[in-house]
């Protein structure tokens, strides 16, 4: 695997595949070949030094574990830690390869790290909500293979369209229509359009923006901070106390 990764290239890898040996061979496999992934919230690091308010070069540990089936790691590896102060969604940062902060400016890191994450959840919704999580490639040869690949790529595209329609018609931002409904809001008018006559479908998308407002999502309110705290572990047997025995004066 570390050898497929290309020269000059930065590979952005999810958050199961934190591994300190698969990060070393990734990054010695070409040229200036670089890995970027969310940190898990459990992460163990030791600062090194500080490039900015959220950006540090730290020390990871190796795990016995690894260290077992690599001698090579020795007992820790450094990366470039990158908090992110307003997290979407679970993300709290990122450790990337790319350690030099002239080089790899921390905002592009932080732009190229976000726009493969909307990447994935736009193949998420693709997957669970549009192809319903069943296998629709029935295709046996490779040029209606592309083909089908072409026509759920292009539909998925013309209902992410609609949606930044809508929400300019409604003067709200995209993230704000639901993409489900409006998803089946686009099914159903193709439906309908297939028994209307040709003048009338020139003003099916106005109609449909229109209702469009049905699918406009409530602001999203900010949850408040809960500082951590250490649960008291349970005792595993019953304790007794003693009363104390009142003195005479």
């Amino acid at each position: 695997m570390a050898g497929s990764a290309p020269e000059n290239s930065l590979t952005l890898f999810d958050r199961g595949f934190m591994s300190a040996e698969l990060f070393t061979n990734w990054q010695g496999s070409s040229q200036n070949t670089h890995w970027l992934t969310p940190i898990k919230a459990k992460l163990r690091y030791k600062i090194i030094e500080s490039y900015g308010e959220y950006d540090y070069l730290v020390k990871l540990p190796v795990s016995p574990q690894a260290q077992q089936q690599a001698p090579y790691l020795g007992k820790s590896w450094t990366a470039r830690l990158v908090l992110i102060p307003s997290p979407k969604g679970e993300i709290k940062g990122f450790i990337t390869s790319c350690l030099c902060p002239r080089r790899y400016a921390l905002k592009e890191l932080v732009e190229v790290y976000w726009q493969r994450w909307e990447i994935g959840q736009g193949y998420g919704e693709l997957k669970q909500y549009q192809l319903a999580n069943k296998p629709i490639l029935r295709s046996l040869k490779s040029e209606s293979i592309y083909q089908e690949l072409w026509g759920i790529l292009t539909s998925y595209n013309i209902v992410r369209l609609e949606m930044a329609a809508m929400a300019k018609e409604h003067n709200v931002e995209p993230f704000r229509i639901s993409f489900l409904n409006a998803l089946y809001l686009i099914q159903d008018e193709f439906i309908w359009a297939s028994g209307r006559s040709p003048g009338a479908v020139p003003k099916a998308p106005e109609m449909l923006r229109e209702n469009g407002k049905r699918l406009i999502l409530p602001n999203k309110k900010k949850r408040k901070a809960y500082p951590r705290a250490v649960l008291k572990r349970p005792a595993k047997y019953p304790t007794r106390t003693r009363e104390k025995k009142a003195t005479r004066s």
